[in-house]
């Protein structure tokens, strides 16, 4: 058994794909293996993948019928074999010192925090490092305390132990915030966590929110299913309701500004806005007032 198993979903990825492999088969800790998911790639992207595990038995590939990030990542769980599992996105890349933590050192945390660095803009990693918990309700208070951030909310830059991922798997019918999901249903397994800043992930963020466009229906489908999962975990945080509850209006913004009632008096709204003990009717108000009314007024304004 391999003491970590990569999950790599790739999908057209030849532009970096190299890249991302190339900074795997160089670290310095060199018990591994990589998941490689060809989710039915139309470019060289299944070529370069075969290169790269002809040269290295470590390196695993198998391609599927594409199916989405999800789909792949579920393939890419069922085939790792190693102690701890991992994921790491085709357009992103690791240091060399990204498994550097577990030379020499006994690490049996349920899950390992890594640092991150953005590699289009810049970002403080908002968890602190050195940090060892092995208590569960330390546990939950440390998860609350960072809950809305890239480290809690993205599959990567973490070291899930297998056995507490207990056979989850992420959530197909979602094309945003499965990841979300995952992570605090698995996070909330955990009894002990490490965080280390020695390990880096650079993410390559996605300059274009285009994709995530959703109408009103989908919109709230996907909220609901996020927040369901976050009222069955013990963790609670503010912020990250309030941010969770814009970031699936605002991909639904042009069907909430020409269907404001809708918005208001959508069951599913209401309660999600209403998440935490906070006043729904006040969230909802606030959330019309700025997203709608104003844009509103602003449009109007530049038509004149």
């Amino acid at each position: 058994m391999s003491k970590v198993s990569f999950i790599i979903p790739v999908y057209n990825a030849e532009k970096c794909l190299s890249k991302c492999l190339e900074s795997i088969v160089s670290l310095s800790f060199i018990d591994w293996e990589v998941i490689i998911v060809d989710d039915g790639s139309k470019d060289s992207s299944a070529a370069i993948c075969e290169t790269y595990a002809e040269k290295d038995s470590r390196i695993k590939l198998f391609h599927k019928i594409n199916g989405g990030v999800s789909s792949a990542r579920n393939f890419g769980l069922e085939k790792a074999s190693g102690e701890y599992v991992t994921f790491v996105d085709s357009d992103d890349f690791v240091n060399e010192d990204y498994l550097s933590f577990f030379n020499g050192k006994e690490v049996n945390e349920d899950v390992v925090f890594s640092s991150y660095r953005l590699v289009n803009g810049e970002e403080k990693n908002k968890i602190p490092f050195g940090v060892s918990i092995h208590e569960k309700k330390e546990v939950v208070d440390f998860v609350s305390k960072y809950l809305y951030s890239k480290h809690i909310m993205a599959p990567w830059g973490k070291f899930f132990k297998k056995e507490i991922i207990q056979g989850r798997k992420f959530d197909e019918s979602l094309r945003r915030g499965e990841d979300t999901k995952f992570c605090l249903l698995t996070l909330n397994n955990c009894q002990s966590l490490r965080t280390v800043g020695e390990s880096v992930y650079f993410y390559d963020l996605p300059l274009s929110e285009s994709k995530y466009k959703m109408d009103f229906e989908e919109a709230t489908s996907h909220m609901k299913a996020i927040f369901e999962a976050y009222e069955e975990t013990d963790f609670r945080n503010d912020q990250f309701e309030s941010g969770l509850f814009g970031i699936f209006m605002n991909s639904a913004l042009d069907d909430i500004h020409r269907h404001p009632l809708t918005f208001f008096f959508n069951e599913t709204v209401k309660k999600c806005a209403g998440i935490g003990g906070k006043s729904s009717f006040g969230v909802r108000l606030r959330y019309l007032f700025y997203n709608n009314i104003i844009r509103a007024a602003l449009s109007n304004l530049l038509k004149k």
